[in-house]
């Protein structure tokens, strides 16, 4: 009889094994798929990082080459200005009239008397 009795437990503990090893293998399926899941949205979002990383970068470039035009668009306009106010005064101390108009060379100003300007 004990013989018996030892057989039925061997019996459920091997069938309660059976039952575990066929829950596993039915979730390993599931696992995997949820493991391959998570490592693809890791790859997508690295991915999604890299693009910002790239965004970010190219918009501080960019930022950069408009501060130096700027920079160097106010130097330009200095310059002419600087030009132009020479010229004036070499005309001016050369003695002809300022009621004549022309156009001083080099520049798109049209030189006007002093009673006009301002």
């Amino acid at each position: 009889m004990s013989q018996e009795v030892w057989r039925n437990k061997t019996e459920s503990i091997s069938s309660l094994d059976r039952l575990a090893r066929n829950t596993l293998t039915m979730d390993l399926p599931e696992a995997r798929s949820c493991r391959e899941a998570r490592e693809q949205s890791r790859k997508e979002m690295h991915v999604l990082n890299e693009k910002l990383a790239s965004q970010l970068e190219k918009s501080a470039i960019d930022q950069s080459l408009i501060d130096i035009y700027a920079y160097c668009a106010y130097y330009f306009d200095i310059a002419l200005i600087h030009k132009y106010y020479k010229k004036r005064w070499i005309v001016a101390n050369s003695g002809i009239q300022f009621d004549v108009r022309f156009v001083l060379f080099e520049t798109r100003h049209l030189d006007v008397p002093i009673s006009q300007s301002f």
